[in-house]
């Protein structure tokens, strides 16, 4: 699993310039718990190279949420934001495709 961090830091670096490493390991490692859970992974199974893309997503979208957790709408000078809580469903989707039945 330690390859795959290093090869989703190293790109997610050619995208994200505003955060340390130690930052992005940390949200990538989140990221690969929460994949692995998601589709019922096992240890010693070949992790699905589509699941790195997601990874990479998840981790993208937390970055740009970093400083405004929690937050689920704002408005000021006529423009709104909020954000969402739980896995977007274009990731779920193609998280779907990887999932296998609990054990």
């Amino acid at each position: 699993m330690d390859a795959i961090k290093a090869e989703i830091l190293v790109s997610l670096k050619l995208f994200i310039t505003n955060s340390t490493d130690n930052v992005l390991t940390d949200l990538i490692s989140d990221a690969l718990i929460e994949v692995c859970e998601y589709i019922n992974y096992i240890d010693g199974d070949t992790f699905p190279e589509g699941c790195k893309v997601v990874v990479k997503d998840i981790v993208k979208m937390r970055v740009n949420k970093m400083g405004a957790e929690g937050l689920t709408s704002q408005s000021y000078s006529g423009q709104t934001e909020s954000y969402i809580d739980d896995l977007p469903a274009e990731i779920k989707r193609k998280l779907l495709r990887y999932r296998k039945l609990p054990r």
